[in-house]
């Protein structure tokens, strides 16, 4: 019988081991990129954060991010309807840079919901600012790119 060792996930922006804590928080985003990627069109990422990295994103973030409830998210919507309780969306901005996001912004959905210092926060990335966090991360995010061989 083999000895396995649990491998353990690591925060993709310090490169750091995730904490039992960090991996329970979900401060993750895991999505395949469409072409209004710029760097990395059709390629799948997985983006996590460990407490301190979190900690200092939404410290960076030019737009609020504490909410009181997390808006309700449906991923199978139109990308102006996805948000239920806010109804048709006519624009929205992204937490990180605070400008305007696209509808294919919208449509991506590049979202974490999670607690942070005992509070609430969403953060919601435009294309532009998660392609410079994937550029960022020490540990590297790709899983899979999806136009190799094409």
């Amino acid at each position: 019988m083999y000895k396995t060792e649990l491998i353990k996930e690591r925060c993709n922006i310090c490169g750091k081991p995730l904490s039992e804590h960090d991996q329970k928080a979900e401060r993750a985003i895991h999505e395949r990129l469409g072409y209004t990627s710029y760097l990395h069109d059709d390629e799948e990422h997985r983006v996590q954060y460990c407490d301190k990295c979190f900690g200092e994103l939404i410290a960076k973030c030019k737009r609020p991010t504490q909410v009181a409830e997390y808006p309700e998210i449906n991923r199978d919507a139109e990308p102006a309807d996805a948000y239920k309780p806010l109804g048709p969306v006519i624009c929205r901005f992204c937490t990180v840079c605070d400008g305007p996001m696209s509808i294919f912004d919208i449509g991506d959905a590049l979202i974490i919901q999670t607690e942070h210092g005992g509070q609430k926060h969403h953060v919601e990335f435009c294309n532009a600012c998660f392609d410079k966090t994937i550029e960022a991360c020490v540990y590297p995010s790709l899983i899979k790119d999806w136009g190799a061989g094409r």
